[in-house]
């Protein structure tokens, strides 16, 4: 696997990633180098967006938030439409606080895939974070079509939803997303 990967890397032009990098990481940063973006592959400015989109893989890799935010914006400035980064820079912002700009990323992500079930997941938990039940409810509803269900969290959320129309504090304090490893508090 090490060697494909390494042959991959090489016929995309990528520069060597860290020595330390592990192997999700460079399959980040070799995603990104096939970006299945909107805009057409002949973009004028898609080589330097990419390489905006690996500076803020490896930003976020070395724990530097504030550069891989400048990074994903730069991506989007040179390649707009650009979902993995539109995706990412949307996360960052949600690790913030920042739900008003993470909801608008998601948003504006949803348009251009709107066949990705994550960027619907996401956007939902967003939705539910900052109180918009109705929305998160009809988003993970739409999350669990493309997804063909098989979140058992989300479809328990999505009932309770449409029980009770909001999270109470003896509802699901805190659950673990297998899928993004990351802890979500619900709000009372």
């Amino acid at each position: 696997v090490e060697n494909r990967l390494e042959r991959l890397e090489n016929r995309s032009g990528l520069p060597s990633a860290p020595g330390d990098a592990g192997t999700r990481y460079r399959l980040d940063r070799l995603y990104a180098s096939q970006v299945h973006s909107p805009a057409p592959a002949h973009a004028p400015h898609r080589r330097e967006a990419v390489q905006a989109y690996n500076r803020a893989v490896d930003a976020m890799a070395n724990g530097d938030r504030k550069e891989a935010i400048a990074a994903y914006v730069q991506a989007l400035t040179l390649q707009p439409g650009m979902v993995e980064a539109t995706g990412n820079l949307g996360t960052l912002y949600e690790r913030e606080g920042r739900y008003t700009e993470a909801i608008a990323l998601y948003e504006e992500a949803v348009k251009a895939a709107p066949g990705n079930a994550m960027l619907y997941r996401n956007l939902g938990i967003l939705y539910e974070k900052t109180g918009q039940i109705p929305l998160a409810a009809d988003t993970f509803k739409a999350y669990l079509r493309l997804n063909g269900g098989g979140d058992p969290d989300i479809e328990r959320l999505v009932a309770h939803f449409q029980r009770s129309g909001k999270v109470g504090p003896d509802y699901l304090h805190v659950t673990q997303e297998s899928s993004q490893g990351r802890c979500l508090a619900w709000p009372a």
